[in-house]
């Protein structure tokens, strides 16, 4: 799975004091800790599947994929395409384009964009321009063709139903006649012959603004990550951070805020970073986040528990990261990409649930490795107890771009590329 580290720049110069600090960062090597040997998940390969790629649909990354509930089929996002393939043959059954056409479903949602008095093109009340409006507006279609980007993001198997998030543009007309494009997030259910069967709009709020990072449905409520640029308050406690996931009813109105960023990651700088998003698990009656960086699982306004049997902590990227940030930018470099490994020698990728169970897939850095890292995979009971865990190496020449699992067949599934082609390896759980 290819790694992206968002990098956020501001101007700042560094301080004598800060470079001496800095050294320090180079040279900083995450102290290995004593892990014990406990019982092993065992995988099992049952098959190596070919994906069929024609003209329409090349795979060029899988950022997202899900099984459905009988395993005979499943879902992998390719940026702006969704298909859907025959789990036992590899080929193509069904493929779903993000359209500029979804972007309509957000104006007739009844959905208005959010009021804010600190942005000049928010001051006032508005709407969302179906694409009947457009010429009166002055916006052609290769005009919206051109701002209008919509893109999936995540596909999930929730309930034994297959919903899938996308990121939609849509635009509305400030009172001076200024042209501004919103990103919300559109969730889709599936029926069980891939059609679109119902759609979601999530309000946007002016310090909760949704975004495709990841989000689940349970009986009662929507989740989903969101970003913001203000701090507020949690639980009226007078400790303020920056929200990062919301509850939201099965119409998509915004009821609560149920995450924010910890106080880890305000020490690294807030608000400027919007990309950090939790994985969103629901285990039993919990809906747990799991943070890139963070080593806790959190669950709605609370700690949960931490994660356990790990050969390093993140402790010390937390303190370093903004020194080093400052180092890049008086040196107009790029952050080295093994500098942040050893800051954060540990990266949660993602996570499912089965069974009531938590599994966890966590990356490590590990220079000893081939590849310089593994993949570290836990079972946890739905109260934090550590039951089984399993390491897995990448391979140079067929790497794992992206994990899935088939609760059906219980299967990990390793979505791979090699020079010559896309597979999905089975790999069964006991």
């Amino acid at each position: 799975m290819k790694l992206f580290i968002l990098i956020l720049l501001t101007f700042t110069l560094i301080s004598p004091k800060c470079t001496m600090k800095t050294k320090h960062i180079l040279d900083y090597q995450p102290k290995v800790i004593e892990t014990v040997k406990i019982e092993k998940i065992n995988l099992e390969l049952s098959e190596s599947l070919n994906l069929e790629e024609n003209e329409d649909f090349i795979l060029v990354n899988v950022t997202s994929a899900a099984f459905m509930n009988d395993g005979n089929h499943f879902g992998v996002i390719n940026g702006s395409k969704l298909a859907f393939y025959d789990s036992q043959t590899g080929k193509i059954v069904k493929v779903h384009i993000a359209s500029t056409e979804f972007s309509d479903l957000i104006a007739k949602s009844g959905k208005t964009p959010y009021i804010d008095s600190n942005r000049r093109y928010r001051k006032e009340q508005s709407h969302f321009l179906s694409k009947e409006e457009y010429l009166e507006h002055g916006i052609t279609e290769e005009l919206a063709d051109s701002f209008i980007k919509n893109r999936f993001s995540i596909v999930r198997n929730i309930n034994d139903t297959i919903y899938a998030s996308l990121t939609a543009y849509c635009p509305f007309v400030t009172s001076k006649s200024e042209k501004v494009y919103d990103n919300i997030p559109i969730i889709f259910k599936f029926s069980k012959d891939f059609e679109i069967s119902e759609n979601v709009v999530l309000e946007l709020k002016k310090d909760k603004h949704a975004i495709s990072r990841d989000f689940i449905s349970t009986n009662k409520n929507l989740y989903s990550t969101v970003s913001s640029l203000y701090y507020e308050p949690i639980n009226n406690s007078g400790f303020q951070s920056i929200p990062t996931v919301a509850k939201y009813d099965k119409k998509g109105n915004y009821l609560q805020t149920v995450s924010y960023q910890s106080p880890n990651y305000l020490t690294m700088g807030g608000k400027r970073l919007p990309w950090v998003a939790p994985r969103i698990v629901s285990v039993g009656d919990n809906v747990m986040m799991l943070y890139p960086d963070e080593l806790t699982v959190f669950g709605e306004n609370k700690k949960m528990f931490e994660l356990q049997n790990l050969p390093f902590k993140n402790d010390s990227g937390f303190v370093y990261y903004q020194d080093y940030q400052r180092y890049c930018r008086s040196k107009e470099m790029q952050p080295e990409i093994d500098v942040m490994a050893r800051l954060f020698p540990i990266k949660i990728m993602d996570a499912f649930e089965s069974d009531n169970k938590l599994y966890p897939i966590i990356l490590v850095w590990d220079k000893n490795k081939p590849m310089g890292f593994y993949y570290l995979i836990q079972e946890y009971t739905s109260d934090g107890k550590l039951l089984r865990e399993v390491a897995l190496d990448d391979e140079p020449e067929n790497q794992i771009r992206q994990f899935a699992f088939n609760k059906y067949d219980k299967e990990l599934v390793l979505f791979k590329k090699s020079k010559t082609s896309w597979t999905a390896e089975k790999w069964r759980m006991r």
